[in-house]
């Protein structure tokens, strides 16, 4: 299995920067795309588990959505931004 296949796209919705900065901890290479407001994704090889127990530490609010496919048509420039970046 090639590394491109081991990689998996997820979204983190969160108001706090504290959060949103694991993103660049456990995404590949330490890349990240983030929107300027509570938008980040990222690719990883680490399992849904292990993400939400580095996303847990903290104890402030998230949502963090293992994104298997998805759509948009005409979605505004911040949008269009994150979502390409984990395409």
């Amino acid at each position: 299995m090639s590394k491109a296949q081991m990689l998996f796209p997820y979204l983190l919705i969160t108001k706090h920067k504290d959060v949103g900065v694991i993103a660049s901890a456990v995404g590949e290479g330490g890349l990240f795309q983030h929107n300027d407001g509570d938008l980040y994704s990222f690719l990883t090889t680490k399992s849904f588990d292990q993400l939400k127990a580095e996303f847990d530490k903290p104890g402030k609010e998230y949502a963090l959505i293992l994104v298997e496919q998805y759509s948009y048509n005409s979605a505004g420039g911040q949008l269009a931004r994150v979502l390409d970046h984990i395409r």
